[in-house]
């Protein structure tokens, strides 16, 4: 958007493919100078629920010999105060989480074109959802999918979640703190037998549009903050900074236009603890500047409307019948090396993937080698 610092010639899936994204950030401001505080899905995931991550992740960055855990899932990742659902539990809070700290449990013969077609012909959720953390099984929604699982359209998790907000909304007891996830923007590369990067980026960005978009037309609406963020850059092509990411604060009270001031993922938890009146789980967010610059003291009386998707969800890459060269061989590591699961952390070769389909023969813009001191 060409009202920050941006370079568009390094945009993949702009404003036809994201629309929804767009008109959030024209409508109810951006962060110009917002940064992801790891490198990777796996410390993401502990630096949005925790502020920080432990010695265990830091020590194992791009290793992962015992696990990759953005699920959550390991005890290793978990921090002496555990996350901010243990916070503001602990704090008198209620608190609903969808799609973090869970794995689905569902027909795993179901592939992705399965799934979507019974999403369409309005078939219930048949799957469950289980955890490893024994104080969160009740506050887990439980069927939506978990955030390590593309088989699922982020659509399904809208739909999902949409109807919790329902249900809370006629029982006038909204959880004062919901955590969401919908990770449908990672792609799965060219990957036969699975919706094209372009495909998977226009679910997310609808899912989100239409989550917000019942929200702002909710009577919480007034008192309800939503705190948009990449769990990590993943080695981007930003030219200011590979930590440099996407972050959005949504509100009757945000502050349109762009905000340049210098905010992290840290700063978005302490925002949040101070809006819940908890205080901060460790010295990293105590520390941390909270996002007063996002913020208007006047509410302006504003509802979003979701924007209509501009390329099918269910547009599906080629069969490697129909491939040969280099598109057949991205089309091979896509599905059998690198995005084989979420984030597979090989991030060069992803990268030259994803600007091939959405660039074609244009120069790739590599990663700048540091020189050595």
């Amino acid at each position: 958007m060409h009202q920050g610092r941006g370079d568009s010639s390094l945009c993949v899936f702009g404003k036809k493919i994201t629309p929804n994204e767009h008109a959030l950030a024209e409508q109810f401001g951006w962060m110009d100078n917002y940064y992801a505080s790891g490198k990777s899905s796996a410390e993401g995931h502990q630096w949005t629920d925790a502020a920080m991550v432990s010695d265990y992740v830091e020590k194992n960055v791009r290793a992962w010999l015992r696990s990759y855990p953005h699920r959550q899932e390991d005890a290793l990742v978990y921090n002496k105060r555990g996350f901010i659902w243990n916070q503001a539990m602990d704090h008198g809070k209620t608190v609903r989480i969808y799609g973090e700290a869970c794995t689905t449990v569902y027909d795993k013969k179901l592939k992705w074109p399965d799934l979507y077609a019974k999403y369409q012909s309005g078939t219930k959720p048949f799957w469950h959802n289980t955890t490893t953390i024994k104080r969160i099984e009740n506050i887990i929604a439980p069927a939506y999918p978990d955030c390590d699982n593309l088989t699922f359209s982020d659509q399904q998790r809208a739909t999902e979640f949409i109807k919790e907000w329902e249900a809370f909304e006629q029982n006038n007891n909204l959880p004062e703190l919901m955590v969401l996830s919908l990770p449908n923007n990672h792609t799965v590369g060219t990957s036969p037998g699975w919706p094209t990067p372009n495909a998977m980026v226009a679910d997310n960005d609808l899912a989100l549009g239409r989550i917000i978009e019942k929200i702002s037309h909710s009577r919480y609406w007034d008192s309800t903050v939503i705190f948009v963020t990449q769990d990590a850059s993943q080695s981007g092509w930003d030219h200011i900074s590979a930590y440099r990411t996407i972050g959005m604060v949504i509100s009757p009270y945000s502050k349109p236009g762009v905000t340049a001031t210098n905010y992290n993922q840290t700063s978005m938890v302490r925002t949040i603890e101070q809006i819940l009146s908890i205080p901060p789980m460790n010295v990293i967010d105590a520390t941390a500047t909270p996002m007063f610059d996002c913020f208007n003291p006047v509410k302006r009386d504003f509802r979003f409307t979701a924007m209509t998707n501009n390329v099918p969800l269910d547009q599906m890459n080629a069969a490697l019948t129909q491939l040969k060269g280099k598109e057949r061989k991205y089309a091979l590591e896509s599905l059998n090396e690198l995005f084989n699961e979420v984030d597979g952390g090989k991030d060069e070769a992803m990268n030259r993937i994803i600007w091939n389909y959405a660039k074609g023969d244009q120069k790739y813009q590599a990663i700048k080698k540091q020189p050595s001191q």
